[in-house]
């Protein structure tokens, strides 16, 4: 998983134009770019959508000591709030990060 989130923008369609005058076929070019850009503004406000829907989802699988780890965090109001990859990135973080539950004198003999 590479935990970047995709530009909606990339979406939009291009409007073509005929190389020669032929208003028949450039109303058709027309009509095609705006049902495209209709689907693809709808698709759009339907990934904010689902990306707000992930963050609650993933934030009330938590379990409370996941939780408090993360508003403990100092960018946790700036950064991580509803940014659901800056959560998936965090939660990664804290839960590959098993050192402070491993015992005191492996720690101490690994970093011999």
């Amino acid at each position: 998983m590479t935990l970047v989130k995709t530009d909606p923008e990339t979406w939009k369609p291009t409007l073509k134009a005929s190389k020669e005058v032929k208003d028949q076929e450039n109303e058709q070019f027309k009509m095609e770019y705006k049902a495209e850009l209709d689907e693809a503004l709808k698709r759009k406000r339907m990934c904010n959508n689902n990306l707000f829907k992930a963050y609650t989802l993933i934030w009330e699988r938590c379990a409370k000591a996941m939780q408090n780890k993360l508003l403990a965090q100092s960018d946790y109001e700036d950064e991580i709030y509803n940014n659901l990859i800056k959560l998936l990135k965090s939660i990664k973080e804290h839960a590959l990060n098993y050192q402070e539950t491993r015992y005191k004198m492996s720690i101490i003999s690994d970093a011999f």
